[in-house]
C-alpha cells in the first residue's frame, strides 16, 4: 500500500513539484530521487520479509536493461565521464536521469498489477498537468500564482522550454482523450465528477497549446488523434462497436483543431510575444551525429560520446557556415530531438536500444 500511494503521489506531483531553492531542475531531480528510493526501500524490505522477490516478466525489461547498461558503458568510456554522469545541464539526458527512469520503470512493475492502478496513475498525472496548465496559462497574461521570485516570469514551468511544455500538454491531451474516447467501458464506471475533471483538464491543455502555438505539438497531436479515431471507429471504444455521436464529435474536434492551427498560422493571442527558440535542425543534428559516428573512431561510432554530451560532437562536426552567423559562439547542448541527439551521444548501439524500447510498447 505504501508503494502504491507513493506511486500515485509521484503521478500527481510530477508535473508541478519543485523547491524554492537550488533551481527547478535540481530540486525536481532530488524529490524524484527521494520518492523512488523510498519506493525501492519499501519494496526491498517487503521482499526480504516475504522471502521472495516478485516482478512482472516482460521483453521490455531486457530492452530497458540494455539501454541502461549501454549508457553506463558510454559514460565510463566518455572523455568527460563526470559531466555525462551528473554534471551536465541537460538534466533529463545524463546518466543519473537514465538510471532514475529505469528505477521508476522497475518500481511501476512492482506496483501496477491491475489496470485500475495504471488508470489511477494517469488520472493523477493529468490532474497535476492541469494544475500546471492553469498556472502557466495565467502567467501568460501576467497573473503569477507561485510566490517565488524566480517563478515570476511568463514562461516559467517545470518542464523546460515553452516548446517542450507544449509537447507535454499535447501528450496529456491525448492521454485524456484516450480515457474519454478509447476506454469507454471503464470510463462509464468512473464517477461523474472525475469525468468532468477530465473535460476541464482537456480544455486547459487546449488553451495552453493555442497560446504557445508550437506547430510540432499540433502535428504530434494530429497524429495521435488519427490513431485514436481509427481505434474508436474499429469498435474499441464501446461494447457494441459503434461510436456514439458525442464521442464522434469529440474525436472530430480533436482532429480538426490541430489541422486549423497547422495550416492557419495566425496566433489567437497576438498580444503575447513568445520567445524564439533556436536549435539545430533535424538535418543538421543528423549530420553532426553521422560525422561523430563515421569520423570519430570505433568508440564514438558504437557507444557515442556519453549521455548529455551533445555539445562535444557539435563543436567538432557542426556546419562551418554557422561560424559566420550570430550563432558562431553558441554551443547547443541538444539537437533537434532526443532520438537524433542520441545517435551522437549514444552511438549506433544506443540508437538501436532506443528502437527496442519503442518496439516494446
Amino acid at each position: 500500500k505504501i508503494r502504491q500511494w507513493l506511486f500515485y503521489a509521484m503521478g500527481l506531483l510530477l508535473p508541478i513539484w519543485f523547491l524554492p531553492w537550488g533551481g527547478v531542475d535540481l530540486s525536481r531531480e532530488l524529490l524524484f530521487s527521494i520518492v523512488l528510493l523510498l519506493m525501492f526501500g519499501v519494496w526491498a524490505l517487503g521482499a526480504l520479509l516475504a522471502g521472495r522477490f516478485s516482478y512482472i516478466a516482460s521483453p521490455m525489461n531486457a530492452a530497458v536493461g540494455t539501454f541502461v547498461a549501454l549508457a553506463v558503458v558510454s559514460t565510463a568510456l566518455s572523455r568527460i565521464p563526470y559531466f555525462a554522469f551528473i554534471a551536465s545541464d541537460v538534466t533529463a539526458e545524463k546518466l543519473l536521469a537514465v538510471i532514475l527512469y529505469a528505477l521508476a520503470y522497475g518500481m511501476a512493475l512492482t506496483v501496477v498489477d491491475r489496470s485500475k492502478d495504471s488508470m489511477m496513475f494517469f488520472f493523477l498525472l493529468a490532474g497535476g498537468g492541469a494544475l500546471m496548465g492553469l498556472v502557466s496559462f495565467l502567467q501568460f497574461f501576467g497573473t503569477y500564482l507561485i510566490p517565488v521570485d524566480f517563478a515570476r516570469r511568463f514562461d516559467f514551468n517545470t518542464v523546460g522550454t515553452l516548446n517542450a511544455l507544449s509537447l507535454f500538454y499535447g501528450f496529456l491531451l491525448l492521454l485524456v482523450a484516450g480515457f474519454m474516447f478509447g476506454a469507454r467501458k471503464r470510463m462509464d464506471a468512473v464517477p461523474k465528477v472525475m469525468r468532468m475533471g477530465l473535460w476541464a483538464a482537456a480544455f486547459v491543455f487546449v488553451l495552453n497549446l493555442a497560446v504557445i502555438n508550437f506547430v510540432n505539438a499540433w502535428i504530434g497531436l494530429l497524429a495521435g488523434a488519427l490513431v485514436l479515431t481509427a481505434y474508436a471507429m474499429k469498435g474499441g471504444s464501446t461494447a457494441d462497436g459503434a461510436v456514439r455521436n458525442s464521442y464522434f464529435y469529440g474525436l472530430l474536434a480533436l482532429v480538426v483543431i490541430p489541422l486549423l492551427f497547422i495550416f492557419v498560422r495566425v496566433p489567437l493571442f497576438s498580444s503575447i510575444s513568445m520567445p524564439i527558440e533556436v536549435s539545430p535542425s533535424a538535418g543538421s543534428t543528423i549530420s553532426i551525429a553521422t560525422g561523430n559516428v563515421w569520423k570519430g573512431g570505433i568508440r564514438p561510432m558504437l557507444i557515442g560520446t556519453g549521455p548529455a554530451t551533445f555539445q562535444y560532437p557539435y563543436a567538432l562536426y557542426h556546419d562551418r557556415t554557422i561560424n559566420v552567423t550570430t550563432f558562431w559562439n553558441t554551443r547547443f547542448v541538444q539537437g533537434y530531438s532526443y532520438a537524433t541527439t542520441l545517435f551522437a551521444t549514444g552511438g549506433v548501439f544506443g540508437a538501436v536500444a532506443l528502437l527496442l524500447i519503442i518496439a516494446g510498447f
